[in-house]
């Protein structure tokens, strides 16, 4: 797991936010690989740019989509299957996404799909994303067919008290733990987890002894929902 740092409105640099206003920039941050930075910005829904210092301008679409990394395959041999994966730019909003699509040894049957934006403020191995995606595809099946609400609840409250543990242990903010990955795999398992989601972030106010107002507004901030 990669922790991206965060550079601040007034760490930018000053080309940048000649373009961004502080009040339309959600996220940033640096890819030093290829000497550029990264934003997320709003208007009317959420876009990524991405900056080059060198030449002090933002790069087309076309530049972007050209320089993105080939497709691989990988094997997971206590899974029994291989995985492939491959990088694009999300249609509307450029976000940079890697997918990764896991079949059985034969490559004959899909198992499992799943995928996460690639300058989240997390970003997870790729093999750890795919073990825990087949192993998903089990558990999606039969908490939609055998779980009932309250134990849905009770699930996703743990599962969200874990990763905002895991943050606060790895020296961030607890809050961090909410990330627009985090939302997908949420909305993945359960379709309809909109209708619960008050009530998960009520209790897990109440675990965390903290405002619920204000952690649902993290939450929606955070997960870009």
């Amino acid at each position: 797991m990669t922790w991206r740092t965060e550079i601040s409105y007034d760490q930018l640099p000053r080309p940048l936010t000649e373009s961004v206003t502080g009040s339309s920039l959600l996220w940033a941050c640096a890819n030093p690989e290829s000497g550029t930075v990264v934003v997320w910005v709003r208007t009317d829904r959420r876009r990524e740019l991405e900056f080059s210092i060198a030449d002090a301008r933002f790069l087309t679409r076309t530049e972007r989509a050209r320089a993105l990394p080939p497709g691989r395959e990988f094997s997971l041999p206590d899974q029994r299957c291989r995985v492939v994966q491959d990088a694009c730019l999300l249609p509307d909003t450029d976000v940079r996404y890697e997918r990764y699509v896991a079949y059985d040894a034969q490559r004959a049957h899909l198992i499992a799909e799943c995928g996460q934006n690639f300058f989240g403020p997390v970003y997870q191995d790729p093999e750890v994303m795919v073990v825990d995606a087949v192993r998903a595809a089990s558990f999606a099946e039969r908490y939609r067919r055998e779980w009932s609400p309250s134990e849905r609840v009770s699930h996703w409250v743990l599962w969200l008290h874990r990763r905002r543990r895991w943050a606060g242990e790895d020296g961030h903010d607890e809050d961090a733990g909410f990330t627009p990955d985090a939302w997908r795999y949420m909305r993945e398992v359960d379709p309809n987890i909109e209708q619960l989601l008050p009530e998960i972030i009520d209790e897990l106010a109440e675990v965390w002894t903290t405002d619920p107002v204000r952690m649902h507004a993290e939450f929606r901030r955070r997960t870009g929902m």
